[in-house]
């Protein structure tokens, strides 16, 4: 018992103690540099956020004006960017390949490339009446 309360007195004495200046000091600057990496952490974090919304952002705007093409460095080059129905006809065209093999996607292409008129009145009913 007496061993007992001998414990209990230096556990009082422990308890009640100051702190030493040193340690103090060695806690603040620990404080500090957590609050700091907090901050960091923390504006790294927004910056993942802000990244990650570009990214997202970039994604969509691709998909709406590069109509279909896939490859960033391939949308942006000249004469890459398709029109409607020129993404509609590869479409159709996929889908004939998918469902009918490449025999069936191409059985209403012309064998041979047309000629063009070398007028622009040819087909439009003015050179047979004599131009104008």
């Amino acid at each position: 018992s007496e061993a007992v309360a001998a414990r209990e007195a230096l556990q009082r004495r422990f308890d009640a103690r100051e702190s030493r200046a040193d340690d103090l000091r060695t806690i603040a600057e620990k404080e500090r540099q957590v609050k700091h990496e907090q901050v960091r952490t923390r504006r790294a974090l927004q910056e993942v956020a802000q990244l990650k919304m570009q990214l997202h952002n970039n994604a969509q705007v691709d998909a709406i004006f590069a109509n279909g093409v896939t490859n960033k460095a391939q949308s942006r080059s000249a004469g890459s960017l398709r029109t409607t129905l020129q993404v509609r006809r590869q479409a159709a065209t996929d889908a004939a390949m998918a469902q009918w093999g490449p025999e069936a996607a191409y059985a209403n292409a012309p064998s041979a490339p047309r000629s063009r008129p070398s007028s622009a009145f040819v087909n439009t009913g003015r050179a047979a009446a004599g131009g104008r």
